[in-house]
């Protein structure tokens, strides 16, 4: 299992990318993007 934490505001500015991808585009956008977010702090972490 992947544990990994967010500066407070950095935690709202990706809820609510996400949320826009959701939004704006497509289920698979935000799919793709939450990936993306996740291994990149996997690489940094």
């Amino acid at each position: 299992m992947v544990a990994y934490g967010f500066h407070p505001e950095a935690m709202l500015e990706y809820a609510d990318a996400t949320n826009c991808y959701l939004r704006e585009a497509s289920p698979q956008v935000a799919e793709a993007f939450i990936a993306a977010v996740e291994s990149a702090i996997i690489l940094v972490g």
